[in-house]
């Protein structure tokens, strides 16, 4: 699907992170990426302690995988705090604790103390789900693990943009992609197919199929093939929302899932089950 560009102009660019904002809530995509207060600046969203446990799990893996699934127990949790520390400060500094998201009845401190926990156990249980597997991390024609790999690739119009978290060569010698998830439910297919198509088209890699690393399970997700999702399809996809985007088109879309734990509920006009 084609859109509209202004010549001598950069393309814009799409994530999959914008797009899912958009298909989820057109409004909430408008106000966390498009709206200016009176003053000229962005909504602020209201922080949650789920936030910096999933980038110190992140972080966690990252320095595991890189350092060949050699990193020690200790080491991988010490990761973990780090960068946990690092997320909430930056989050308070933004955003007073007592203004945090509540998750379910859990209040923004005990969460926070629940979650730190969680954090940990979630970072220790990727170290010994990958003991005995016979995949190993794919490297880059430069020698470079693909682990937090940062991509770039035109497309029809716009530019798309992913960060993926794991390129693995499988036991049957084939190349997947793995995204972990700290939260309850799996992510889109989309967001491997992402991740898929921009190997195939920046490295000429042909990816097999994508997954998702549950933390709160220690298991992964049923393959998704990626036969089944053809640049074509991936590049409609964005296109879809990259058009919405331009049409200004922010109906929104009130439910239980969308608001029960939407960070821009306070900033919207719609929220409704929160």
């Amino acid at each position: 699907m084609s859109t509209e560009t202004v010549p001598g102009l950069p393309n814009p660019t799409m994530s999959y992170s914008r797009a899912s904002d958009y298909n989820k809530c057109n409004y909430y995509y408008y106000l966390k990426r498009e709206h200016l207060d009176s003053e000229g600046r962005r909504l602020v969203p209201a922080p949650a302690a789920w936030l910096p446990n999933g980038i110190g799990v992140h972080a966690a893996i990252e320095g595991y995988e890189k350092s060949g699934r050699t990193m020690p127990a200790e080491v991988m949790t010490r990761v973990f705090t780090q960068a946990w520390d690092k997320s909430v400060a930056g989050l308070m500094f933004e955003t007073p604790v007592e203004d945090w998201y509540w998750s379910g009845p859990y209040a923004p401190i005990a969460d926070l103390d629940r979650r730190f926990k969680l954090g940990t156990e979630q970072t220790l249980r990727y170290r010994d789900f990958t003991k005995g597997r016979s995949e190993k991390v794919w490297l880059t024609p430069e020698g470079q693990p693909g682990v937090e790999l940062k991509l770039r690739v035109p497309m029809d119009g716009f530019d798309l943009v992913v960060v993926i978290d794991d390129v693995l060569i499988n036991g049957r010698n084939r190349i997947e992609v793995r995204d972990h998830k700290t939260g309850r439910n799996p992510g889109d297919p989309l967001q491997l197919a992402t991740a898929a198509t921009c190997l195939k088209l920046d490295m000429d890699v042909d990816v097999e199929s994508g997954h998702f690393w549950m933390a709160r399970t220690g298991k992964t997700t049923e393959p998704v093939a990626m036969l089944d999702w053809p640049a074509s399809r991936v590049e409609d996809a964005y296109g879809d929302v990259l058009n919405g985007i331009a049409t200004q088109s922010f109906d929104p879309n009130p439910s239980p899932d969308n608001c029960g734990m939407c960070d821009m509920a306070k900033h919207c006009q719609y929220a409704r089950y929160t």
